[in-house]
């Protein structure tokens, strides 16, 4: 980088930060660095991108951007941000009162956050050492070891703040896990309770036609679908007859008035079908869903006597599902159940 060029980037150029922590708290806690100390700081993103401008005493902070040499502060960051042995550094620049810092905030060894650090200083060294005479104009001002002390205490904070967001990230983390073991639990309560409902149809009662409606309730209940039907395959030519239906109450069911002895290749196949919003589907699987009136469906086949004669399907009416495997499972272990209530 050019050593006119502006090393750490202006307003316009900020970066979005990065989600470890937020940008008005990196911008509250520069404010208060500089306030402490008469130090000029701003904030990169683990890649060296300015999160912030440089900030300071007014428009003194738009001076000190102008005379930092790019080149040096590029090899300090990538120096420190780099190094397993040391978080920041300290380094003279052309001007003898002027000190330049690196701090790089880290997470297990690697750069989270860094911080450059401007200081002018109240006791420079001798001019004759230098390429530059003292810069001039400058009213922050701060002294050598004091310099040194505000640089130590920054990685001291930034290291507090990096502990204290990654508690709070293994906090949230464990929260959610457990929020996700208390739902996969409560689901898998209410799957167990529907389950012994259905097992117990025929003791409450319930025979033939009207345990199969009852069933089929259950199981789109549990499902949360639109609709489901049972429906028997008339000999080998695929045709079918509709024995039950069942409907949320919630959405209208407009199945074709024709569907009953009609010829659907979905109810076919003696493996399971899935249809969802990324099933590769032709011309006339889609004019069957249309016809049974469903944008998304499972259908199941039906064993009774060591054969495959009925279909048991389940969909939405309204919109297409995207199915889970769960959900799946759930229809197939409760077909086991329907093929102990059906008569032979």
């Amino acid at each position: 980088m050019d050593k006119q060029e502006n090393p750490i980037g202006s307003e316009g150029t900020k970066q979005q930060p990065e989600n470890f922590f937020e940008g008005k708290e990196l911008e509250r806690w520069q404010r208060h660095f500089c306030d402490m100390a008469n130090i000029f700081v701003c904030c990169l993103d683990s890649q060296g991108n300015p999160l912030t401008s440089l900030e300071g005493n007014g428009e003194e902070a738009l001076k000190i951007n102008k005379i930092i040499d790019g080149e040096q502060f590029q090899n300090m960051l990538l120096r420190v941000s780099e190094s397993t042995l040391e978080d920041q550094a300290i380094e003279t620049t052309v001007y003898p009162n002027v000190r330049l810092a690196v701090i790089s905030g880290k997470a297990e060894g690697k750069p989270v956050i860094n911080w450059l650090v401007c200081g002018v200083l109240s006791d420079a060294d001798d001019v004759e050492d230098y390429e530059k005479p003292p810069l001039e104009g400058i009213t922050c001002l701060i002294g050598r070891k004091q310099f040194a002390r505000a640089v130590d205490a920054i990685r001291g904070m930034t290291d507090m703040m990096i502990h204290d967001r990654r508690c709070a990230f293994r906090a949230e983390e464990e929260s959610r896990k457990s929020r996700k073991k208390q739902q996969e639990a409560e689901k898998e309560s209410r799957r167990s309770k529907v389950f012994i409902d259905m097992m117990q149809l025929p003791l409450n009662g319930h025979k033939g036609e009207a345990a199969v409606n009852k069933l089929l309730a259950c199981i789109g209940s549990f499902l949360n679908v639109s609709a489901g039907g049972l429906c028997r395959n008339k000999g080998k030519s695929g045709r079918v007859e509709i024995v039950a239906r069942w409907c949320d109450g919630k959405n209208r069911w407009d199945m074709d008035k024709e569907t009953e002895g009609r010829e659907f290749s979905l109810f076919k196949r003696e493996r399971a079908v899935v249809i969802s919003p990324d099933s590769m589907i032709n011309d006339v699987e889609k004019e069957e869903l249309a016809a049974l009136g469903l944008k998304s469906v499972i259908v199941m086949p039906v064993v009774l006597r060591g054969r495959i004669s009925m279909r048991v399907f389940f969909g939405e009416t309204e919109r297409e599902r995207a199915w889970e495997l769960d959900e799946i499972k759930f229809v197939n272990d409760s077909v086991k159940i329907l093929q102990k209530i059906l008569p032979l």
